[in-house]
């Protein structure tokens, strides 16, 4: 039982197959930018690129170790390597924003001295830092009210991963109608103390379950995520993201 119909998985993986391209054209495009704060040209090398460059392997690997095709119930030590990979994503994805904020904070949001204008703190991505919203030109003022709700998924997988509960990939899901004979066979399972009988046990749960490449970050509120549409969605966002920014700031350096 495939996550994706077959139109939707050779969509997928099409895209997929650009992302490290996309990575390449992408540093092509920012590596130039021209700068003036030694700060700011260190966040744009040493924090976007970077993390452009961790998100992009992650995908890679999450593809390699579960790719979007799987039907059979990976093994536990799979899904803990494809686990690792989605969390270093996130964490990398929120810290792009993050950088991509100090890049423009550390060039253009300075006092009449010359001096950063406001406190690391309030420098930031998302809607609540209304003030550092204020140093940017009205292009990425719209685009970012325009990415409002990835740029809060995104902060909402950060923090839960790093604050709550983590993400996590269910190992492998129940049909309704077999729910029932399901937990028998695991309370048998938990009141066993015989290897062989746990082993046989275990082979009869994983036959009346199935695989689903989903995401799920809330037990109690999140829907589950398609994690690799997700993936190459988000990477096709960096770029995006990238790009309005680079432009932008092209546009500042004109109107110096």
């Amino acid at each position: 039982m495939s996550t994706y119909n077959p139109d939707a998985l050779a969509e997928l993986q099409e895209k997929f197959d650009t992302i490290i391209d996309r990575r390449n054209n992408l540093f092509a495009l920012i590596y130039p930018t021209e700068l003036n704060q030694p700060k700011a040209r260190n966040y744009l090398e040493q924090g976007v690129m970077r993390r452009i460059s961790l998100i992009a392997q992650s995908v890679v690997h999450v593809f390699r170790l579960i790719p979007p095709d799987t039907t059979a119930i990976p093994s536990k030590e799979t899904i803990d390597q494809a686990t690792i990979h989605l969390h270093a994503n996130y964490i990398n994805l929120y810290g792009f924003m993050d950088c991509w904020a100090h890049v423009w904070a550390s060039e253009y949001a300075l006092d009449e001295t010359g001096n950063p204008a406001l406190k690391n703190s309030r420098i930031g991505i998302g809607s609540s830092y209304e003030e550092f919203r204020g140093y940017l030109n009205q292009s990425l003022v719209d685009y970012l009210r325009e990415r409002e709700e990835w740029i809060t998924l995104v902060a909402l997988l950060r923090h839960s991963l790093a604050h709550r509960v983590p993400p996590y990939i269910p190992p492998h899901m129940v049909d309704p109608s077999n729910e029932e004979p399901y937990r028998d066979l695991q309370a048998r399972w938990f009141n066993s103390l015989d290897t062989e009988e746990r082993e046989r046990l275990n082979s009869e749960m994983e036959s009346i379950s199935h695989f689903k490449a989903f995401l799920v970050y809330d037990l109690d509120e999140s829907p589950p995520i398609a994690f690799h549409a997700q993936l190459v969605s988000d990477f096709l966002t960096v770029e995006e993201f990238s790009q309005r920014f680079v432009f932008a700031i092209q546009e500042m350096a004109k109107h110096a």
